[in-house]
This record gives C-alpha cells, sequence and structure tokens, in this order.
C-alpha cells in the first residue's frame, strides 16, 4: 500500500483527529501523568465544544419532517431513535441502550444583582437515561439542553449565566424555533457511562427538524 493511499483510509477512519488527540490528553492519568480533575473537567467541555463545531463545518442542516422519517425505518434494524415531536429531534442511540427512558428536567439562567442571584430565564433538559442505571449505581445520562433561539442569544450576550463555567453550553443541533445544546459540566468522567456517552457525541447524534406550524401553535402536553 502507498502511503497517499494509506493516509485516505486514515482520513476515512478518523475523520476529526484533533478529538482523538484531546481523549488522550484526557485519559493521560491511566498513563501516569495526572493532569488534575478541573484540567480534565475543561478538556471535555472543549471536546464537547469541537465535536459540534466541526460537526457545523461539515453540514448537518436542519431537515424537514419528512426526510427525517424517511430514514427511521434504515436506522431502526441497526441503531435506537428517539424521536422528540415536541422540540423537533431525533437522537440515534447504541442498541445497547433499549430499555433506555426520558427523564425531564428545567435548566434556569440567572443574574446576580444586590440581593444575590436572581432566576430570569429558565427551559427544559431532556435526559437521555440508560436502561442499567439504578440509584445505587449511577450511570452517565445524555442530557439534551433546550433554547429558544431568544433565549440563546441573549445567552451569548451575557444577560444571563446557565452554568457557573468559563465555558458555556456547545449546540449540537437547532431547527427555526429552538437549539440543541450540551452543557459543559453536565457529562461527569467520574460516573460510568461517560466514556461511552462521549463516543456517542462524537457520531453527531442528534439531528433537528422543522416542526409544522400547527405543532409549534400548540401548548405543550402536561405530563
Amino acid at each position: 500500500m502507498n502511503p497517499r493511499e494509506d493516509q485516505r483510509q486514515n482520513h476515512r477512519g478518523n475523520r476529526w483527529p484533533i478529538l482523538d488527540t484531546i481523549s488522550r490528553l484526557i485519559e493521560a492519568p491511566k498513563c501516569g501523568t495526572n493532569l488534575g480533575p478541573r484540567l480534565r473537567s475543561r478538556l471535555m467541555s472543549c471536546k464537547i465544544l469541537i465535536a459540534a463545531a466541526l460537526a457545523g463545518l461539515a453540514g448537518q442542516p436542519s431537515l424537514p419532517a419528512q426526510s427525517i422519517s424517511k430514514h427511521t425505518a434504515h436506522l431502526r434494524q441497526h441503531v435506537l431513535l428517539y424521536r422528540n415531536t415536541q422540540y423537533g429531534f431525533t437522537f440515534v442511540l447504541p442498541r445497547g441502550w433499549k430499555g433506555y427512558w426520558i427523564v425531564r428536567g428545567t435548566w434556569r439562567g440567572f443574574t446576580t444583582g444586590e440581593h444575590g442571584d436572581e432566576t430570569v430565564e429558565h427551559g427544559p433538559v431532556i435526559s437521555i437515561r440508560h436502561p442499567e442505571w439504578t440509584a445505587e449505581h449511577e450511570r452517565q445520562d445524555i442530557p439534551i439542553t433546550v433554547f429558544t433561539r431568544s433565549q440563546w442569544r441573549a445567552l451569548h450576550h451575557d444577560r444571563f449565566v446557565v452554568y457557573a463555567a468559563p465555558i458555556g453550553p456547545g449546540e449540537i443541533g437547532r431547527n427555526r424555533k429552538y437549539i440543541f445544546a450540551i452543557g459543559p459540566r453536565e457529562i461527569n468522567d467520574s460516573v460510568d457511562g461517560s466514556d461511552e456517552v462521549f463516543a456517542i457525541l462524537r457520531r453527531n447524534p442528534l439531528r433537528a427538524f422543522n416542526l409544522s406550524a400547527p405543532a409549534l401553535n400548540r401548548p405543550p402536553k402536561q405530563k
């Protein structure tokens, strides 16, 4: 095999080498080099943001609902597909997540004033939970934070803060109404399953689709 052909094969198998470089840095403590938990946490946050940015550069446009449905049957033969019709996205999961469930939470955006922190914005967090999660033995969730476009703009204009971290949430997809993101401290490498969640996110598993006009105007169902 000539060097050029070998280089092409390596490129196909490793599309974004920078993510593997960060992975090696994160795993450095296993090799005897202690980076410290704070630095490792920041490296993991950077990894999510870089993966999201590279996915955007590769071109991952929002797809209409009918385009998503054409691929659903094929995908289900090989993987699990979580579909959220309230906010407009699908998320691809490995077969090992069969039996997963959804945990709904709330993010809060706050500002600091004379009387302390004041909540000025809030929105949903949709966490996909591994079927082997138990209260005695927790596993890492996949937490998807949902912002409206106006909230996302306000966040990036520093009108409120969501996470007490130097890096804000990293976008992993969007449609005409919502932005989907992962918070920088939502994935904890000390929890079992965190490596698998990072591997899932590297595959760019979220696909946003645009909701129809009736769906946008209909109030969300109470659960």
